[in-house]
């Protein structure tokens, strides 16, 4: 599900990030050039039943966290499309394709893949043209992609 959050900064600018929030206890990790002062949750109200927490801290990280150089190629694309990503170790992987309502409609793969890199093919011809979310989840991180499907 898509989730806005607004963020406002010390020398008074503000932005508005969304993610796409797919399980529970998700985290985030963002970098920013000044410092942060707060946070708003759904800024815009978008969110019908608001139950749960949100917590906010700042860690140091190295790198812009979780990349399995998830890409899809093409993208924009008709009707099939190739999947490709890499990981370090042997892992389960999950891979789950979204709407841009957040509601999912299927899942891609779901089984336990060796390290190097791997491509899936995405054969789309049963979905309407549009926004999509392609999810990569692992025990511990996730990684999503925006992808197009065009007439």
């Amino acid at each position: 599900m898509p989730v806005e959050l607004k963020i406002s900064f010390n020398d008074g600018s503000d932005t508005l990030i969304r993610v796409f929030n797919s399980f529970n206890n998700q985290t985030f990790a963002f970098e920013f050039d000044k410092e942060p002062t707060l946070l708003e949750f759904d800024p815009g109200n978008e969110i019908l039943l608001k139950e749960g927490s949100t917590i906010v801290s700042t860690v140091d990280v190295e790198g812009n966290g979780p990349d399995f150089n998830l890409s899809v190629k093409p993208n924009p694309f008709a009707d099939k499309s190739e999947i490709s990503f890499s990981i370090d170790n042997p892992e389960s992987i999950t891979i789950e394709l979204f709407n841009g309502s957040g509601k999912k409609i299927r899942t891609v793969s779901d089984k336990y893949y060796s390290a190097g890199t791997h491509i899936l093919d995405l054969n789309a011809n049963a979905i309407n043209s549009g926004i999509y979310f392609l999810v990569l989840q692992t025990a511990d991180k996730t990684q999503n992609i925006k992808i197009i499907k065009a007439q």
